[in-house]
Order: structure tokens, then sequence, then C-alpha cells
């Protein structure tokens, strides 16, 4: 965005700009949250295939 300055100069331009700027801190908060869901998805799985993998070995006791 910051990039336009040289290429669109107005009034219009400059608020623009400002209300992009604006929502940043809430795009980064976004991000967070992303990458913390991914986190907790990606240990959901592993704790998965562990368990399913523990739950099969003990299967085979019961033969």
């Amino acid at each position: 965005m910051n990039q336009l300055t040289n290429e669109w100069q107005s009034p219009a331009a400059t608020t623009i700009r400002e209300r992009f700027q604006s929502l940043l801190p809430i795009f980064d908060n976004y991000e967070q949250i992303i990458d913390n869901y991914a986190k907790f998805l990606d240990t959901t799985a592993a704790t998965y295939q562990d368990m399913e993998q523990k739950l099969n070995q003990h299967a085979d006791s019961f033969r």
C-alpha cells in the first residue's frame, strides 16, 4: 500500500492508506489466532495418531 505513495498522491489516497494502516494490528492478531489454531490442530492430529496406534497395539492382547 505504501508503494503507491509515489503513484497516487491525493487526500483520498492518504485517507485510504491511513485506514489500511489502522487495520494492520487486527490482521496481525488474526494471523496469531490462525497460527495458534494450526498448532492446536497439529497437536490434536498427532495425539489422535498416537492414541490410535496404542489402541491398535493393545487390541492384539484380546487374541
